[in-house]
């Protein structure tokens, strides 16, 4: 029986009518990987771009499908590379509207979250690491999914990818989860 990974996307926001985030994550739903942990399927799930809810239900389809590991990816549009991000941070620009119309200034009371994996998951996927996951939902995502794995929680690996306007080959980000969970 196959483990299962949640890899989300997120679907349409401001002026991306077709992310390549969501995409990506619907291409590789189903697909099994062969890691040292036996078959590990891609659960892919596309999010709604919402500062309020994309933590809260990736953490939960997290735990319905009992997932080893978790990476959400999206979309970075001014970015010539893709890039691993490896801290969520408290502030967001207070401005940008998310598909509900709504903004956020501050996602909590503790600075910033930092992935333990993000390094590892740079080096799979041959991709450069940031510390800048923007100030709009991607960033939100981070912060959040993060904070929902601190202690006493179960501790996830967990990541985040910035794909670039044109995507990411969805063999290429296979071939990397494959590498990043055989470290797990």
């Amino acid at each position: 029986m196959a483990r299962n990974f949640l890899l989300t996307g997120f679907g349409p926001f401001l002026n991306v009518d077709d992310n390549p985030s969501g995409k990506l994550a619907e291409a590789l739903n189903g697909t099994l990987l062969k890691t040292k942990h036996g078959s590990v399927q891609i659960c892919g799930k596309v999010l709604a771009v919402r500062y309020d809810s994309c933590a809260a239900e990736t953490l939960l389809a997290a735990r319905q499908i009992d997932a080893i590991g978790i990476l959400g990816m999206g979309v970075a549009r001014s970015a010539t590379e893709p890039h691993v991000e490896r801290t969520g941070h408290a502030a967001c620009d207070g401005v940008t509207k998310d598909a509900d119309g709504q903004t956020r200034a501050s996602l909590g009371t503790i600075a910033q979250y930092q992935s333990t994996h993000s390094a590892a998951l740079a080096t799979a996927l041959g991709v450069t690491l940031s510390d800048d996951a923007g100030a709009y939902v991607c960033n939100a995502w981070m912060y959040g999914v993060l904070a929902g794995l601190q202690p006493p929680a179960k501790a996830l690996p967990a990541a985040f990818l910035h794909v670039i306007s044109e995507g990411f080959p969805a063999d290429a980000l296979a071939a990397g989860l494959t590498l990043w969970i055989n470290g797990f």
